[in-house]
């Protein structure tokens, strides 16, 4: 009975799990692409400072 209860919930939960699943390479990448733009930015700061003096 317990089993089947669980069971029941595991089903109501799947749909929600596999919209996640759906978002995390999309969450993943963009993500990814705020560190990268970071990394790039970041060095360019001081440099562009020192140009600017």
């Amino acid at each position: 009975m317990l089993f089947i209860s669980l069971l029941t919930q595991m089903n109501t939960a799947i749909p929600y799990f596999n919209t996640f699943l759906l978002f995390l390479p999309y969450i993943f990448v963009r993500y990814l692409d705020f560190i990268f733009s970071v990394l790039i930015i970041l060095p360019k700061i001081p440099l562009a400072y020192n140009v600017s003096l």
